[in-house]
C-alpha cells in the first residue's frame, strides 16, 4: 500500500472516485451544452411553439418600442401572444409598468407578416 495505512488508502481511493464523478459529471454538462437540445428554462410556448423575439426602443417616442417575433409562420396566434408577452416583460422592465398603448397591436386583423416575422409597435403607458 505504498506506505499509507488502510484508511488513508481508502481515503485516496474515494477521492479518486469523487474526482472520477466529478469528470463525468462536467463532461455531460459540456456535452448537453453543445448539443443544442437544452432550452431557456424560461422559455414559453404560445400555441405549442416557441418564438425568438425581441423588443427594441422607438426613439421616436419616450416610452416606444417594436417588437419582432421571428417564425411567426408556425401560428400566427402563438406569434401575436409572443409579441404581448415580449411587450409586457419590456415595459415591466423599463417602466415598470404593463399598460401598453398599441399602435400595431396583436389584437389588429390586418397584421401581415414580413420575412416570416411579425412585428407590432407600441408604447409603454406609466402613467
Amino acid at each position: 500500500m505504498n506506505g499509507a495505512t488502510p484508511s488513508e488508502h481508502q481515503r485516496l481511493k474515494h477521492r479518486r472516485h469523487l474526482r472520477a464523478l466529478a469528470t463525468v459529471v462536467v463532461a455531460s454538462t459540456l456535452v448537453a451544452a453543445c448539443s443544442g437540445t437544452t432550452r431557456n428554462v424560461n422559455a414559453v410556448k404560445f400555441d405549442g411553439h416557441y418564438f425568438a423575439g425581441r423588443a427594441s426602443k422607438n426613439s421616436a417616442y419616450p416610452h416606444g418600442f417594436s417588437v419582432r417575433i421571428r417564425n411567426a409562420a408556425k401560428s400566427i396566434a402563438g406569434a401575436r401572444e409572443a409579441a404581448r408577452y415580449e411587450a409586457t416583460i419590456y415595459c415591466i422592465e423599463q417602466f415598470g409598468t404593463s399598460d401598453i398603448i398599441w399602435s400595431i397591436g396583436p389584437d389588429d386583423e390586418a397584421i401581415s407578416l414580413s420575412n416570416r416575422s411579425l412585428t407590432l409597435a407600441g408604447r409603454c403607458n406609466p402613467e
